[in-house]
């Protein structure tokens, strides 16, 4: 069916402990959406199960597994002397076995020190957030504590973005509503930028200057976002984009003082752009994802 098609296989685990936790979750969810003949009428078939994640076992942890995978042949090929299926034929034994050899056993001791560690520094808001929020759900911590810790590692200039709207709408109440407020001070940042050829925090009391305005072509952008593929990049977009509106692709003026507010994107049905200048468009996503 389409969702099962939807869920792509997972890479293979070659040893990485800290891609351990990744391979078993994704594993799983794959392998519950095959269908027959990992699962018959709804039931996990264990076996299957078993032989299916150690063929997706490489590098360093082939050799953890090439035992395993020795002694199913051995079995399967039947004799006297034949070994009996590994794991006891449980899955959920293969998974302890699995958790004992590759994933820390005090996971929460060693979240909160990759937490201790982790800054935004080079790294988008988006980037930060998922390495934050992947850590953040294996500490224990409080969402108040984890709403202090994230945001005393975002930049600066994303603290100082986030400040009118602190004191339009006040602090954020949890850390989900921290992390898109930060995204969308993040995005404005970006559009800042691409718009006037730089960005000074307005922390040191600049404001971004808008660079000379050549000629309106109202139509280039139009044609870039045309040529849809998932080889585009975000950064291509941003390049195409210098110097014009994020709402409609103007050179005569900045997004901000365009009044887009409520045009309504033909093709990701967002408010806020035009069609002819749809990041999701121009890098060949999906409508209305």
């Amino acid at each position: 069916n389409a969702e099962t098609k939807a869920i792509a296989k997972p890479t293979a685990f070659k040893g990485e402990r800290s891609d351990a936790r990744r391979f078993l979750a994704y594993f799983q969810i794959w392998a519950k959406e095959q269908g027959r003949p990992l699962n018959l009428a709804g039931v996990r078939q264990d076996r299957l199960w078993i032989k299916a994640a150690l063929s997706l076992i490489e590098g360093d942890a082939a050799t953890w597994g090439r035992r395993y995978v020795e002694d199913i042949a051995s079995h399967e090929a039947g004799g006297v002397n034949a070994p009996a299926f590994p794991f006891s034929e449980s899955w959920t034994t293969f998974v302890d076995n699995y958790k004992v050899r590759w994933q820390a056993q005090d996971e929460e001791a060693e979240a909160r020190h990759a937490l201790d560690k982790l800054s935004q520094g080079t790294l988008g808001v988006a980037d930060y957030a998922a390495r934050f929020q992947d850590l953040a759900s294996r500490t224990g911590y409080s969402d108040a504590d984890l709403r202090v810790r994230f945001y005393a590692r975002l930049s600066n200039a994303i603290k100082t973005q986030l400040l009118p709207v602190e004191l339009a709408h006040g602090k954020p109440t949890d850390l989900n509503t921290l992390v898109k407020r930060a995204c969308k001070a993040q995005d404005l940042l970006d559009e800042l930028r691409v718009e006037t050829g730089g960005y000074t925090s307005r922390r040191y009391g600049n404001t971004p200057q808008a660079a000379p305005r050549p000629a309106a072509d109202p139509y280039a952008m139009e044609v870039d976002a045309t040529r849809t593929g998932n080889r585009k990049t975000r950064e291509e977009f941003q390049r195409a984009m210098t110097g014009r509106c994020f709402g409609c692709g103007s050179k005569e003026h900045l997004k901000r003082d365009g009044n887009h507010q409520t045009d309504r994107c033909g093709y990701c049905s967002r408010t806020g752009h035009k069609e002819t200048v749809c990041e999701d468009k121009y890098l060949g996503r999906e409508r209305n994802r």
